[in-house]
C-alpha cells in the first residue's frame, strides 16, 4: 500500500547560476551555517578561512579570516551575525551586514583557565530569540551575551561579562539551546542540561552582577542512570550529535553503539532506537517537532515522535542510496528532506508519500526518492566532490551541499 496526502509533487532542478560560480575552500569544509533570513551560507573550512556566499547566485560574497589552524563551529545568532569557534581559542563574532569580524573572545582568558597548548573552540551555539552564545572547548563552556561587553577588540573579556559552566566530568562534543534557553551539552556519559537562574543563583559567573547565570539542572528519574556524574540524561557510551526539537518536547542525539537515543524533556523518559548499522552521527527534526531523522546506513531513518513517541509507530525509511548516508536535512516547509552519502550523491523525499509498513512484522514504512542528483555531476566533471559532509535547506528553497574535497554547491528544489 502507499500513502500520499495531498499537495503538490516534488522537483528537484539544478540551479543554473551554481555550477558555473563553482565555490571551493582552500582545505576541507568543516562547519555550515545559514543566515536567519537563508540569503547567505557561511563555510568554515580546516584551513581557517569562513566564506560567506550569497545563496542566490552562488557568488561568493566575502572570505573572512577566520580561526588560524581551522575553523571548527558556526552559528548565525538570531539578529542577523555570525558566531565561530576553532583551533586559536577564540570565540569570533562577525557582522553579516558589513561582512567583517566585530569583535573576539579568548576563551582561556573568558573561562580562568590555562592550557600552555592552547584550546580548541569545536562547538558553539545561538540561543533562539536573544542576542547570547554559548561556546565549549574541552570539557568546559562559556555563556556570554554578545553586546554586553564581551567581546572586545583585544579578546580579554571583562571581569562579570561571562558565566563558566564546568569543567564537566567529559569532554562536550555538542551544544545547543533548547527553544526555552536552556543549554544541552553532550559527549560520553550523557546529556547535561543548564537552566538559566537569577542573579546570585548556583551557577558559577565571572564576577560582577549582570553575567548570565546558569545552574545544572539535576538528573530525571525516569532516565537511564548508566551515565557519568553529574549529567542529567545519563548514557552508558559516546553521544556524537544532539538536536533538541523545535517544540522543546524531545531531545534526541546519535550514539557511537549504532543507536539512537531520544528523551521526553518533560519527564526525562528515554527511548533506545536500534536497527542502524553503523553511529548514527547526523540528527535532525523537521520544523513541526514530529519527525527525528537519522543517519546510520545507506538509508535515512525517519522517527514518528508525536502522540506515544517512537514506540508507538513504525520507523519512515528513506530508501535509494547506494553507499552510507553522511549527511541529512529537512526542508523548512518540513515535508521534503534530503540525503547526502559519502559517494556524493543526494537525494530528495516527499515525507508525506510512502509505503505503508507494519510494526508488528518488524517492516518500516518505505520512502523512494522523487529526485537525485550526483555532486560530481553538479560541478562539471572537476573530479567530483567527495563525500557530502553537510547539507543545509535555506528558506529560499535552495539545498546547500558541502563536500570533503572543500568544494560546495547548491540544488534549487521546485517543491
Amino acid at each position: 500500500r502507499t500513502m500520499a496526502l495531498a499537495g503538490p509533487v516534488g522537483m528537484c532542478a539544478l540551479d543554473e547560476a551554481w555550477p558555473s560560480q563553482l565555490v571551493e575552500c582552500t582545505d576541507h569544509i568543516e562547519c555550515v551555517a545559514l543566515s536567519l533570513d537563508g540569503q547567505l551560507a557561511c563555510l568554515g573550512s580546516a584551513g581557517g578561512e569562513i566564506l560567506v556566499v550569497d545563496v542566490d547566485s552562488g557568488r561568493v560574497a566575502a572570505r573572512l579570516d577566520g580561526h588560524a589552524g581551522g575553523t571548527l563551529a558556526l552559528c548565525a545568532t538570531h539578529d542577523g551575525r555570525l558566531v565561530s569557534g576553532g583551533e586559536d581559542s577564540f570565540v569570533r563574532l562577525h557582522s553579516l551586514e558589513a561582512l567583517g569580524e566585530v569583535g573576539r573572545l579568548r576563551f582561556e582568558c573568558a573561562a580562568g583557565i590555562h592550557c600552555p597548548t592552547g584550546t580548541w573552540v569545536s562547538a558553539v551555539a545561538a540561543h533562539p530569540s536573544r542576542s547570547r552564545i554559548v561556546a565549549a572547548a574541552g570539557r568546559t563552556a562559556i555563556v556570554a551575551d554578545l553586546d554586553g561587553g564581551a567581546f572586545g577588540g583585544d579578546g580579554n573579556a571583562p571581569a562579570g561579562s561571562v558565566c563558566v559552566l564546568g569543567p564537566l566530568a567529559r569532554t562536550i562534543d555538542c551544544l545547543a539551546f533548547l527553544p526555552d534557553g536552556t543549554i544541552s551539552s553532550c559527549g560520553y556519559g550523557g546529556v547535561t542540561l543548564f537552566r538559566e537562574t537569577c542573579a546570585g543563583g548556583a551557577a558559577e559567573a565571572a564576577g560582577a552582577d549582570g553575567a548570565p547565570r546558569y545552574e545544572a539542572v539535576a538528573r530525571f528519574a525516569k532516565t537511564y542512570h548508566d551515565g557519568v556524574d553529574g549529567a542529567t540524561l545519563g548514557y552508558k557510551g559516546w553521544l556524537l550529535s544532539l538536536a533538541p526539537a523545535p517544540t522543546g518536547d524531545w531531545l534526541a542525539c546519535g550514539c557511537s553503539d549504532n543507536t539512537v537515543r531520544l528523551w521526553r524533556m518533560a519527564n526525562g523518559q528515554d527511548f533506545k532506537c536500534g536497527g542502524y548499522s553503523s553511529k548514527v552521527s547526523c540528527v535532525v527534526w523537521d520544523s513541526t517537532g514530529r519527525y527525528c531523522a537519522t543517519s546510520g546506513s545507506n538509508q535515512a531513518t525517519l522517527w514518528d515522535c508525536s502522540g506515544r513517541g517512537p514506540a508507538g509507530s513504525a520507523p519512515l525509511a528513506c530508501v535509494g542510496q547506494k553507499a552510507a548516508v553522511s549527511a541529512i536535512a529537512f526542508h523548512p516547509a518540513g515535508r521534503y528532506f534530503a540525503s547526502g552519502s559519502i559517494d556524493g550523491v543526494i537525494k530528495v523525499y516527499d515525507t508525506c508519500t510512502f509505503e505503508v509498513g507494519d510494526l508488528r512484522a518488524g517492516r518500516p514504512h518505505v520512502c523512494h526518492a522523487l529526485a537525485s542528483a550526483s555532486v560530481a555531476a553538479v560541478m562539471n566533471g572537476g573530479g567530483g566532490g567527495g563525500s557530502v559532509e553537510h547539507l543545509v535547506w535555506s528558506t529560499r528553497g535552495v539545498l546547500i551541499a558541502a563536500c570533503a574535497l572543500g568544494r560546495c554547491t547548491a540544488l534549487r528544489c521546485a517543491v
